[in-house]
């Protein structure tokens, strides 16, 4: 079900992409961008990357895998994606969900298309993401492993 509150998304809100908790606590990425892997679609990501908007999701929800297992969360700009000419689009889950959202541009249909002008256009698109992204929550159960 979508609202007023949850159908237009605001130039200034921000959103969350989960990531890989293991991976940004190795002392080898800390202070590094984070990966592009971790905006590139994944195969769930038909219909473009997904996300969450920050100001309706809470992190709780935001970080859950579909196994219900708590991942890291990213943070970037809605206007770093409206910049690289973009589109962020309200997609609620029903009974989930309420801030979910997608970038329509990076989907997993059009990264392995076999087209190499799009599939480096999505790896271009993810980079520049990644590189405007911030960890702002992860897990406190995990131990720092080495490397």
């Amino acid at each position: 079900m979508c609202n007023s509150e949850t159908s237009v998304i605001a130039i200034d809100e921000q959103l969350l992409r989960r990531i890989d908790p293991v991976w940004c606590r190795m002392p080898k990425h800390q202070g590094k961008p984070l990966a592009t892997s971790f905006f590139t679609p994944k195969p769930a990501d038909i219909d473009g990357l997904s996300v969450s908007r920050a100001s309706i999701t809470p992190y709780e929800i935001a970080c859950k895998t579909a196994k219900g297992k708590p991942w890291a969360l990213a943070q970037f700009a809605v206007k770093t994606v409206l910049d690289l000419n973009m589109t962020v689009l309200p997609k609620p889950i029903h009974g989930g969900d309420q801030g979910h959202a997608i970038i329509p541009e990076l989907n997993h249909t059009d990264l392995t298309s076999s087209i190499i002008e799009i599939e480096n256009f999505i790896l271009e698109m993810a980079d520049a993401i990644a590189e405007s992204s911030k960890i702002v929550w992860q897990p406190s159960s995990l131990p720092c492993p080495e490397g």
